[in-house]
């Protein structure tokens, strides 16, 4: 089986099942199901602990795996896994994860995450590993135009022309271009970011290009979200927040809108996404945020 081996460190902080706000294992939390190691937190729910040794998405490497050529050690020296003595430390430094085709989903996702986070200042990174095990060719198409129904006082409406992007063989909706190419947003930037990011997100509008620095910047500041969709105004309320259109007619595969403002400050937001692990990740760090404001 083939395998890759990260830092654990690097890995673990931004694996898309780490919790960091819980007050158990000193703010290294597992959320993962699997996770076997487990604590009550403060509130008497049981919490999953981010230990390399348990993690669900790896093993540690051993020195068996040194000398197994379908284990890639990435530029790591042998010296890195051995004392003075040049005996073997299982010291949970690092760990090894599944790079075959058929790895799990979950762990394909978190070695993506990870090699993003090592390769974040190196402009020839092409998405690694994780756009190799996905053999991704992502691409865009457009549909037949339409007429979109006329605004109040117009005897005619917009012609649109909805894009899709091509991923892993399946279509996902992007945005309506309009013909005469007056949106606010620029398709082709849209267009870039999908591609840059394996086909993730895109951000429509809003102070931050990523959700999760959004998110940090609300948390840090001590604001809230604010959504007004259905009765009334919801703060911090993730089924208000996110939009799920995965089973809307006409958007192929569908896809999840992450939008609204921020109680204290003018600040909308709006961002489109197409992966689930995202979104919940997204959800949970939103969550955290209203648990502590009820605190």
């Amino acid at each position: 089986m083939k395998r890759k081996v990260a830092m654990f460190d690097d890995f673990s902080s931004v694996c898309q099942y780490f919790n960091c706000e819980t007050s158990v294992n000193n703010g290294y939390g597992c959320n993962h199901q699997e996770q076997e190691e487990t604590d009550l937190d403060a509130d008497g729910k049981k919490q999953g602990k981010c230990y390399c040794w348990s993690c669900p998405l790896g093993t540690e490497p051993d020195e068996e795996d040194w000398n197994n050529p379908a284990v890639d050690f990435d530029g790591f020296q042998l010296t890195d896994f051995t004392g003075c003595d040049g005996k073997w430390l299982m010291d949970s430094d690092h760990i090894s994860v599944c790079v075959e085709p058929d790895a799990a989903e979950a762990e394909k996702t978190a070695l993506y995450n990870y090699e993003r986070r090592v390769n974040r200042y190196n402009p020839d990174w092409d998405g690694g590993t994780w756009k190799h095990l996905h053999n991704l060719q992502i691409s865009f198409v457009e549909k037949e135009a339409f007429e979109s129904a006329p605004l109040p006082f117009n005897t005619k409406g917009d012609i649109l022309i909805p894009v899709f992007m091509i991923k892993n063989g399946k279509e996902f909706f992007v945005v309506n271009r309009e013909r005469e190419k007056r949106e606010h947003y620029d398709t082709e930037h849209i267009k870039m970011r999908l591609t840059e990011n394996n086909g993730v997100y895109f951000k429509f509008y809003g102070i931050h290009e990523d959700p999760f620095a959004l998110i940090q910047w609300v948390k840090g500041k001590k604001y809230a979200f604010e959504s007004s969709k259905g009765s009334g105004r919801k703060f911090n309320d993730t089924e208000t927040l996110f939009t799920d259109c995965r089973n809307e007619k006409g958007y192929g595969e569908g896809f999840w809108d992450f939008g609204g403002n921020i109680r204290e400050v003018s600040c909308a937001f709006n961002y489109r996404i197409y992966d689930i692990a995202m979104v919940n990740l997204l959800k949970e760090k939103i969550q955290n945020i209203h648990r502590e404001d009820s605190q």
